[in-house]
Parts: structure tokens; C-alpha cells; sequence
């Protein structure tokens, strides 16, 4: 591999431990995670208390895998004795850097945690090599660049950032939930249900569905009415939308970069992150997995992107697509949005092994035995198990022939796959899918 084509780091979310062993299994070489207060702009996931954060420590200095912690709301002044509490503690810890959007978050984080890397957060929206520039010059070691940046936008601000400033690390979303806003600067939630965004608690009211209810008569101007279908005859807002279904007009596609990721190697991009710490541990590892392997694939001569657009497809909502990096407005479609997406393939989850060939699992959701399964293997592997080769016990050990999510359970390998056992294949926190 010449110096002009290098694999970026993979940085991962991960929104609790089982998210982060999750990545970490499957190939994550970075994950990104946050405290339990609004300081790290997803309430809704689980976080990490203090306690957990030992842990993912711990975990980091077995593995190798880089931590990085996010501060990166914009706190009210109110807010910043929060800051400050966590600034202090984490100073101390074994952590890589600390991602960071707000100017007087940054100024504490330089004062009272001078040895951590400060990344900048996309929430920043870094969107120039100038930008990017004056965050280097007050100590910055690696920005987010903006997700509204085309292909030849990001080549000149990237040609830039080697030029002025050669230190500097860039890092660029490839995969996940894209936002109506400046990357996520955005008053849609709490203009409607009075929960700030910027804060931490979006509710993400672009992805709900909408109908038109009526005209305001009133108006100069007469603005639809609309309502969303979670709460029919709530009079919601109004806007210029026609058409009588309900439809989420406000959601744009999923990003999905994995088919130019030779286009990252080249042009020189630090690392590659992923959007999604309230997503579910199968759906983070399923992801991972999937643009590990790409990486690896480039890196061997060997890209396959049909097989990784087929895996990533089912897992999102929404259509997945280029996004804004296309030159000249032009956007590719990759998937049509799906219904019933997620994880929701994924039965179980290997948590130990009880004795040789037999394993305790953890379910995930409603597993009929009468199904194929397949164990996930990092690579985009698989261990084929048919119906009728295992069986599966709870707690009373009692065949069950459908299981449900909670159920403790025992997964039985057949005898002709011992030979993945020996192989040493088979490790907790394998993901199990009915297909």
C-alpha cells in the first residue's frame, strides 16, 4: 500500500457496553461514547456512568480500541458547573480524547484536562479548511467535517487542512441518520415539543408521519395544518405540504458511503465514523462488520459492494443514499425504506459457553427454532445452523420451539460445526440471525 492510500480508523458509536463490546468484537478500531446528562447530546441512549466508563477502560487497554468522550452539547451557563465536574474527573482517566462543539466547552476542556486530545464535534459544522484551521490553532487535534460537504468540497478543505496545518486529523460521517439542519443545529424539537436538540434531547420529530388536517383561514397566506399520526386530532403545526396521506416529509435518507471508501483512503481522511449510540448492539455490530470487511476488502484488492449494500439495506427505515456527497447536487438511491428494519433478524446473542458445544444465549427477539440460523462472524462470515440440528432449552430445560426476548436459553452446535469451535471461531457476543 503506497503512502498515498492508507486505511482510515473506523470510529463506532457506542451507547452503552453491550454497543461497545458489540463494535469492538466486530472491528471497530475507535468508539465514541458519552456520560448519562445532557453534556454528550444523546439522552436517549443508555450512556455510561462512571463505573461503566472503568469498564470500557478496561476493556480499551485489552483490545487496543481508542476511546473517545463526548461533551458535546451546548450547555446554558447553568450548565457549565456540570462541565467542569466532568472535566475534572475525566482529566484523570485513561481515555483518548474528548469531542467537544461548544467554544466555552473547549476553553475548560483545554484548562482542566490539558492532556486529552480535543476532537471537534460535527455539531461545530466544520465546514472549511479555514474552520478547521482556527480549531487547530486553539489546540484541536482531529475535526468532524460538515456531512453538507460534496466530494470536491471535502478535496479542497482536506488539500487545505495538509497544507496549513499537516498535524491536524480529519474525521468524516460515512453511514447513518442524517438531519434537516446544519448538522443537528437544529429548533424543530423544541419548537414542537419543547425538547432542544442542541441539548441533547431531540425527539426527532422529522422522522415521524404527517397528514394534512386542514387550511388556516385566517392567515393572509393560508399555511396546511397538520397532525401526526402518533397523535391524531392534536393540532401540531402548520406548513406548506399538500397531499392527504401521511408521510414523513421532513426525513431525508440515510447516508451510506461504503461504495467510495476507496475515495476516503485517498484522499487522505483520518477516520471514518458512523452515526448511531441510540442504535441497537446488533445493528452497531452488523454495521461495523460490514465497512470493517469493505476496509479490509480495498485493502486486499478485493471490494465487493454489492454484498455490503445487501447487508446494510435492512437496517435502516429509510432509504439509504449519497447523501450530500455527490458533486453537483446529484444523489444516489440504494435502498428503498423499509418498515420493519433494524435488528430484527437478529434472534440471540452468545454469552458464554457452558460446555463444550453447548452455549448460554441471550434473546433478542422472537425466535422460531423452526428456522435457519446463522451465527455472524466478523469478515461478513457465517456459521450455518439448518432447523432441526440444535435445539434450544430455557431456563426448566424445556424444549421450546419459539422463544421470546428475555427468555435465558442454551444453544446447542451441532456436531459437524465443532470444527469452528477448534478453530476458536465461536466468542461471547456473537450474534445469532434467524433466516
Amino acid at each position: 500500500m503506497t503512502s498515498e492510500f492508507f486505511l482510515p480508523e473506523l470510529l463506532a458509536p457506542a451507547g452503552n457496553m453491550e454497543r461497545l463490546e458489540a463494535a469492538v468484537l466486530y472491528g471497530a478500531d475507535a468508539v465514541y461514547l458519552g456520560g448519562r446528562d445532557e453534556l454528550n447530546l444523546r439522552q436517549g441512549a443508555l450512556g455510561f456512568d462512571w463505573a461503566d466508563l472503568d469498564r470500557a477502560i478496561a476493556l480499551k487497554k485489552s483490545t487496543g480500541v481508542k476511546l473517545y468522550y463526548c461533551l458535546n452539547a451546548f450547555p446554558r451557563q447553568s450548565g457549565f458547573s456540570q462541565v467542569e465536574a466532568s472535566l475534572e474527573r475525566l482529566s484523570g482517566l485513561d481515555i483518548d480524547g474528548l469531542i467537544v462543539a461548544d467554544p466555552g466547552v473547549f476553553r475548560l476542556a483545554r484548562r482542566l484536562a490539558p492532556r486529552h486530545d480535543i476532537h471537534v464535534s460535527t455539531q461545530a459544522n466544520t465546514a472549511s479548511g479555514e474552520a478547521a484551521l482556527f480549531w487547530h490553532e486553539q489546540g484541536a487535534t482531529r475535526v468532524n467535517l460538515a456531512r453538507e460537504l460534496d466530494a470536491v468540497a471535502l478535496r479542497d478543505t482536506l488539500s487545505f487542512m495538509r497544507e496549513k496545518a499537516p498535524a491536524l486529523e480529519s474525521e468524516v460521517f460515512v453511514h447513518g441518520a442524517m438531519c434537516l439542519a446544519v448538522s443537528g443545529q437544529c429548533l424543530l424539537s423544541a419548537w414542537l415539543n419543547q425538547r432542544p436538540g442542541n441539548l441533547g434531547q431531540c425527539t426527532h420529530p422529522c422522522r415521524f408521519e404527517y397528514r394534512v388536517t386542514g387550511i388556516n383561514p385566517d392567515l393572509q397566506s393560508p399555511l396546511l395544518q397538520v397532525e401526526e399520526s402518533l397523535r391524531p386530532g392534536a393540532p401540531l403545526w402548520e406548513i406548506a405540504q399538500d397531499g392527504q396521506g401521511f408521510s414523513s416529509f421532513l426525513s431525508p435518507h440515510d447516508l451510506c458511503l461504503v461504495k467510495y471508501l476507496a475515495w476516503f483512503c485517498k484522499a487522505g481522511v483520518s477516520a471514518l465514523k458512523i452515526e448511531g449510540r441510540m442504535r441497537t448492539a446488533p445493528m452497531v455490530a452488523q454495521m461495523v462488520n460490514v465497512y470493517r470487511t469493505a476496509l479490509n476488502d480495498l485493502a486486499s484488492g478485493t471490494f465487493r459492494r454489492q454484498i455490503y449494500l445487501a447487508e446494510l439495506a435492512p437496517l435502516s427505515s429509510r432509504s439509504l443514499s449519497s447523501g450530500f456527497f455527490l458533486p453537483n447536487g446529484k444523489r444516489k438511491v440504494f435502498s428503498e425504506p423499509r418498515r420493519n428494519a433494524g435488528e430484527t433478524t437478529v434472534v440471540a446473542r452468545l454469552e458464554y459457553e457452558l460446555e463444550p458445544g453447548v452455549w448460554r444465549v441471550q434473546v433478542k427477539s422472537r425466535w422460531s427454532c423452526s428456522n435457519r440460523a446463522e451465527i455472524l462472524l466478523p469478515g461478513l462470515k457465517t456459521i450455518e445452523c439448518e432447523p432441526g440440528s440444535y435445539f434450544l432449552e430455557n431456563h426448566k430445560d424445556v424444549r421450546a420451539e419459539l422463544l421470546h426476548p428475555g427468555t435465558p436459553a442454551k444453544f446447542y452446535l451441532p456436531e459437524h460445526l465443532a470444527v469452528h469451535r477448534l478453530k476458536g471461531e465461536l466468542r461471547p457476543g456473537l450474534f445469532i440471525r434467524s433466516v
